[in-house]
């Protein structure tokens, strides 16, 4: 059965008229008028040599794209599949981005050189501490050094929040001569700040814990654990 729209040799599909005619039908456009014959020759791109197919207003995506943002469309397009590799000298990775690989690209957004040599994170490497012969874990170190790392960094920023001062003697010290000495007399069950980093314990569970500690250096609190324990103290103890 044909479309009831005269002239008209396409099947009908839905309440008596084709795809095209229904469509104009249900959006109350005119149907005398004709309707675009959609299996002709692709049409192409206006621009001059440019062989893809037409997306809108006589343009390709691409050069539509730069119509409406005001770009020159003289420029040439860049291949965007990849094969054109990354342009830095010796870089042999995929195209993703700017002319850039992946890395590359994160590279130039971060402000890093990026010609910069790559470190290849295969574990082949081995850990960047001289005389370390362990296999390369992240950070460009071992398992163990990283921890190390992390766990100086976490500390550092604890003891910043206290203002790198003993709450005892008022002194500033580097933040390993600090100690956390909970004070909490209640008798509840704590677990040491050092272990919770250690353990990679949330922030939140150590600001909790914390709640019930003060920072002293580590002769402060030698003084503080003394003082507690009055019966062990021996005759001429100083």
């Amino acid at each position: 059965m044909l479309c009831s729209v005269e002239n008209c040799d396409r099947l009908s599909e839905k309440r008596g008229f084709c795809c095209a005619h229904y469509q104009r039908h249900r959006k109350g456009k005119d149907l005398s008028k004709p309707v675009r014959n959609c299996h002709h020759e692709m049409k192409v791109c206006n621009i001059k040599d440019c062989p893809r197919k037409h997306y809108a207003k006589n343009y390709c995506k691409a050069h539509y794209d730069r119509s409406t943002r005001g770009i020159d469309m003289d420029n040439p397009l860049r291949i965007r599949n990849g094969k054109q590799g990354c342009k830095v000298k010796g870089c042999e990775r995929k195209h993703y981005s700017n002319e850039y690989c992946n890395l590359h690209n994160v590279r130039v957004k971060n402000g890093t050189a990026p010609d910069r040599p790559i470190m290849v994170h295969d574990g082949k490497q081995g850990c960047s501490v001289i005389g370390c012969e362990n296999k390369h874990d992240r950070r460009s170190l071992c398992v163990n050094h990283a921890a190390r790392i992390e766990f100086r960094e976490r500390k550092k920023n604890l003891v910043d929040r206290f203002k790198a001062t003993c709450c005892d003697c008022g002194n500033i010290y580097p933040p390993n001569v600090f100690d956390f000495d909970n004070v909490d007399i209640s008798g509840r069950k704590h677990v040491r700040i050092s272990k919770l980093i250690q353990h990679y314990a949330s922030d939140k569970r150590i600001d909790e814990e914390l709640e019930y500690c003060e920072m002293v250096c580590s002769n402060c609190h030698r003084t503080r654990t003394h003082s507690r324990y009055p019966e062990m103290i021996i005759e001429n103890d100083s």
